[in-house]
């Protein structure tokens, strides 16, 4: 099996055809000989060091305990910060190589990125981006490339805080997206509640 997440599903049907499907997710990782987890990721064997493959621990305890610590921050990641770089804005936006420049058709500037009929050229905080989907070059694939927002000059024409670099092509008709739903999560977190009889 090669590493990676894996799906498994069972379907049961009786005589008279009723059916019950169960599904289980799994996952496979590559390992040296001694059950230790090959990342081929210099910069994470340097930050989280050696891993030892769940179930191979000596110690079970801390499989246990590493399985529960992860748990909880996943739980914790989904709600508080959701794949807000993969929703889409409305239009579509052409980023120059070179340039800080960003011009849209179909879009709202003004009140997406800044503060609207008030203050239409400020951006709504100091940390107001934008995230644009790039074309990678490979069919069908595109990655993101956050920038800080500096100033809108209308609905359709906004400056970026840096030039589009040259290690990623520009473009037009890309899709992009906003930061103003980063950690919106936090605002809809429920404490447990308890019930008295």
């Amino acid at each position: 099996m090669l590493p990676g997440s894996y799906t498994f599903e069972l379907t049961v049907t009786d005589n008279s055809g009723q059916s019950s499907v169960c599904t289980v997710n799994d996952g496979a990782v590559a390992t040296y000989y001694n059950d230790v987890v090959i990342t081929n990721n210099p910069a994470v064997d340097t930050l989280l060091g050696p891993m030892v493959r769940y179930g191979a621990n000596p110690w079970p305890w801390y499989d246990d305990r590493h399985k529960t610590e992860a748990d909880m921050q996943i739980a914790d990641m989904d709600p508080y910060y959701g794949a807000w770089w993969d929703v889409a804005d409305a239009g579509t936006v052409t980023v120059t190589q070179g340039s800080t420049t960003l011009t849209g058709v179909g879009t709202t500037f003004t009140t997406t990125f800044c503060q609207g009929p008030a203050s239409p050229t400020l951006p709504k905080a100091y940390d107001t981006a934008i995230v644009v989907w790039y074309l990678t070059g490979n069919p069908g694939q595109t990655g993101r490339r956050m920038e800080g927002v500096v100033s809108c000059q209308s609905d359709t024409q906004l400056t970026l805080n840096h030039v589009w670099a040259h290690d990623v092509a520009g473009g037009s008709g890309l899709a992009y997206g906003d930061n103003s739903n980063y950690g919106s999560g936090r605002m809809v977190r429920r404490l447990p509640t308890t019930t008295t009889t």
